[in-house]
């Protein structure tokens, strides 16, 4: 069964049943304790009732029989600090008043052990002074129980918040590798397997042919690598991180992804040096991730790039001929580009218009514009 004393309160609330117990054992040797041995142990038998029923917690219990026993008293002044501990240092002052007032009905029951205290205005005095005490020290502990608890609560909930920063940043960061890793790599990868389906397909080539979509293959197979290393070099923070690609890389990228089939032209009509590094990269990728997408999806054909500026914004137009529906499934290249869009404050639209696949994207020529 629980108990639901403390040690302070089980030594308070046994002290008062052996008080009674002495004067007992005083009162059989005919000392100075006048009330007869019968009563005495009556009176120490309601004490243990109360004492038991307060291990219980029903601790009113004893300041109900510390109206008739002496011995009651010890789980009625336990009841008393258990009030202003629990409830507040106005109601314990309740319950220590209810005390004093029980306590002058026993001082006037005859089985009550005489004392000089009983029957003076500063034995009064004193015994309220000691029970307000007792109240005073409750309410502390329980102000100071309350204070801990609340701090513990904060502690757990700002552990919380920081576990959730820490979580939501570690997504946001998998989330930036996942789409740089993907601009970078699809690119590359699209092209090498374009190549090489064109290897395997054509039946007749000529050795400067084959030649030279060998080397197209090793090419952007090194440049995979090379661009691959650079982003892991990013992620180690003792390493210096790798020149990102800005819009002075789209003729760079022209001629690496231009084929027989769907030659790429560029068209710039902008001033590199009006951009934020950081939207010039953005804007650099989403044009690598749309002539990726005109290769795996559209029909031969030019691959048109335009990028201009227009007021305070810059214009991307990414222009290639579709025919009929793509075989090749759908990936994330353009919720990639939709990404990048949201995250530079710009817009996004695409549409088939007369056989031309059209994809403009515009964007503020300043970060947070």
């Amino acid at each position: 069964m629980k108990n639901h004393l403390g040690p302070g309160d089980t030594l308070l609330a046994a002290v008062t049943v052996l008080f009674v117990l002495l004067c007992a054992l005083d009162s059989a040797a005919g000392n100075q304790v006048e009330v007869p041995v019968g009563w005495l142990l009556g009176d120490a038998v309601l004490g243990m009732i109360a004492f038991w029923q307060a291990r219980q917690g029903r601790v009113v219990a004893g300041l109900a029989l510390s109206a008739v026993s002496t011995s009651a008293c010890g789980a009625a002044l336990v009841h008393v600090m258990g009030t202003a501990r629990r409830s507040g240092l106005w109601r314990g002052q309740v319950a220590g008043a209810s005390y004093l007032v029980l306590a002058l009905v026993r001082w006037r029951l005859p089985w009550t052990p005489d004392g000089a205290y009983q029957n003076s205005g500063w034995g009064f005095a004193v015994v309220a002074l000691g029970v307000e005490c007792l109240v005073a020290w409750g309410s502390y502990i329980g102000a100071h129980r309350a204070l801990v608890r609340s701090l513990r609560e904060q502690n757990e909930a700002l552990a919380r918040e920081q576990q959730c920063a820490v979580t939501a940043a570690q997504a946001s960061e998998r989330l930036a590798i996942a789409r740089e890793m993907h601009d970078v790599l699809a690119h590359r990868l699209s092209l090498i397997s374009m190549h090489s389906a064109a290897l395997e397909h054509r039946c007749v080539m000529s050795d400067d042919e084959r030649t030279q979509a060998g080397a197209l293959i090793r090419a952007n197979a090194r440049a995979s690598l090379c661009e691959l290393r650079g982003i892991l070099s990013d992620l180690r923070e003792e390493q210096p991180g790798a020149p990102q690609p800005d819009l002075t890389d789209l003729p760079r990228l022209a001629v690496e992804a231009s084929t027989p089939s769907n030659p790429v032209q560029v068209e710039m009509a902008l001033d590199c040096a009006d951009l934020a590094p950081g939207v010039g990269r953005h804007v650099f990728r989403m044009a690598q991730e749309a002539v990726t997408n005109a290769h795996k999806h559209g029909s031969p054909g030019p691959i048109r790039v335009t990028v201009r500026e227009e007021a305070d914004h810059c214009l991307l137009v990414v222009t290639n001929p579709v025919s009929a529906p793509s075989p090749t499934p759908a990936g994330y290249g353009l919720r990639g580009i939709t990404e990048r869009v949201q995250l530079c404050g710009g817009s996004l639209s695409h549409a088939i218009l007369g056989g031309t696949h059209v994809l403009e994207v515009t964007v503020p020529l300043r970060e947070n514009q």
